[in-house]
């Protein structure tokens, strides 16, 4: 509805939809909100969820000790300073909740507060951060969890793409340098909007193992064009 146009309006030209590549539009604002605002049943979330992030969302919970690195990442997600007060609150409450914080962490509920009210991005969230299907352990300041992960994908990628992995191997590129955007960040930072989208769908649906498939069928489509580059700093743009 109006709230999403002029959501959208005001923070078009934001850091977080630089890679709308002219996807966010006042035209296709209801569009986009709704295919966002599906998520939390596709995960799913209960009423119960919902309603205990409510409740924490309404406490007045503060850290000193995060509050700058939250304000700058705030600045470097929204534009509009009704904006950013909002996303300031709503991080500083996820990190009650979690114990923890991490960058990527504005970034996708900046586009999950696209679609959907702030209690229900949140439980959305939470699950995301505590159930085993998703990536419990990937939105911490120090998250051994992911760079775990990202060198069991790499097993993967040995066994199937030896060549790849040793070209990698050879220029120092480590899993957690090329994974960090699509396993912590969840393709919002590095995606056209519009393949950011599908990207978080597939994964509300099916968890870490579409990140898995993903990287997999990311390199395979790329394998040609890594081995050709023998530059370190051309290997990782194209990743």
């Amino acid at each position: 509805g109006k709230g999403a146009e002029a959501f959208i309006e005001a923070e078009k030209d934001c850091s977080l939809f630089l890679q709308s590549a002219g996807h966010l539009t006042k035209e296709n604002a209801n569009a986009i909100a709704e295919k966002v605002n599906k998520w939390p049943s596709l995960i799913p979330v209960s009423e119960e969820d919902v309603a205990a992030a409510r409740g924490l969302l309404a406490e007045d919970y503060h850290d000193e000790s995060v509050a700058r690195v939250i304000s700058n990442d705030v600045e470097r997600t929204f534009k509009t300073e009704a904006v950013r007060a909002r996303h300031r609150r709503f991080l500083m409450r996820l990190r009650g909740a979690f114990g923890d914080y991490a960058q990527s962490m504005s970034y996708v509920g900046g586009i999950l507060l696209l679609g959907m009210p702030e209690a229900e991005a949140f439980a959305v969230m939470q699950v995301m951060n505590g159930n085993e299907k998703y990536i419990p352990g990937h939105w911490k300041a120090s998250a051994v969890q992911y760079g775990t992960n990202a060198y069991v994908v790499f097993h993967y990628v040995k066994a199937e793409m030896a060549d790849v992995a040793k070209h990698l191997e050879e220029r120092s590129i480590l899993p957690e340098m090329i994974l960090q955007k699509y396993f912590q960040g969840l393709g919002v930072q590095n995606l056209p909007l519009r393949a950011a989208l599908e990207y978080l769908e597939a994964f509300t649906r099916q968890g870490f193992d579409f990140l898995l498939q993903f990287i997999l069928c990311l390199l395979r489509w790329l394998r040609a064009a890594i081995l050709e580059s023998p530059e370190t700093d051309k290997v990782l743009a194209l990743l």
